[in-house]
C-alpha cells in the first residue's frame, strides 16, 4: 500500500489488516536505498527516536504520538503513527519468514524428486 500525504510536517495513522501468523508482525516500509523492509516508524522525521510499541488497538486519545506503533491481534491489524510517504506492508516476524523459506525449499525438493521418478 502506498500512503498519500505525509510531508514530515503532517503525521497520520496508517493501519493495515493481515491474515496468518501475527506474533511480531509490524507495519513496515520498503527502503529503496537498502532494498529491504523495515519498521515504518524508523524513518519518521525524528529518525525513529520516538518509537514506542503498543500491544493492542490504536487509541486516538493516547496513541497519536509520532513513532507510536502496534499490533491488535484481536482485530488482525498493525498500525503506526508516521509522517512520511512510502510503500507500506505488514511484515511478519523473522522466524515466520524462515518457516516460509524452509517450506518453499521443501516444495522444490519434493517436486524435483517427483520429476526424477518419472
Amino acid at each position: 500500500t502506498t500512503a498519500s500525504g505525509g510531508t514530515t510536517q503532517d503525521k497520520f495513522v496508517l493501519s493495515l489488516n493481515y491474515t496468518g501468523p501475527s506474533t511480531g508482525a509490524y507495519l513496515g516500509f520498503y527502503n529503496t536505498t537498502t532494498g529491504q523492509w523495515q519498521n515504518a516508524v524508523t524513518v519518521n522525521s525524528d529518525g525513529g527516536a520516538g518509537a514506542n510499541f503498543v500491544n493492542g488497538a490504536y487509541n486516538p486519545a493516547t496513541d497519536f504520538v509520532l513513532g507510536d506503533y502496534g499490533i491488535d491481534t484481536s482485530d488482525d491489524t498493525v498500525w503506526a503513527v508516521v509522517d512520511h510517504n512510502s510503500e507500506f506492508a505488514v511484515i511478519p516476524e523473522p522466524s515466520t519468514w524462515t518457516m516460509l523459506a524452509i517450506g518453499a525449499c521443501l516444495l522444490v525438493v519434493l517436486r524435483r524428486k517427483r520429476c526424477a521418478l518419472r
